[in-house]
């Protein structure tokens, strides 16, 4: 399956055409524009707690693959705020 992704420009009136080969590999593409558009690095990672990109280094992976990343202080901090919610 093809996906085409269609974009004009209107100040230079530039169609910009991209096909990529799978959905995966489109809604990676998009990942990784959002990553640099938002803090100037394709390979970076949202905090699935702080919503902030960092280094992935610096980020705790899910075992899952459906699961997204995070800071090991934000998933600490969100643990003890379940726990003292639930008593």
């Amino acid at each position: 399956m093809k996906v085409v992704s269609l974009k004009e420009k209107s100040q230079e009136n530039t169609t910009w055409r991209s096909v990529w080969g799978s959905r995966a590999y489109h809604k990676l593409l998009h990942q990784r524009m959002r990553a640099l558009r938002e803090c100037g690095h394709v390979n970076w990672k949202k905090c699935k707690r702080c919503h902030h990109y960092d280094d992935p280094v610096n980020l705790i992976f899910p075992k899952s693959r459906h699961q997204n990343p995070c800071h090991k202080s934000c998933e600490a901090q969100y643990e003890r705020e379940r726990q003292s919610r639930n008593g």
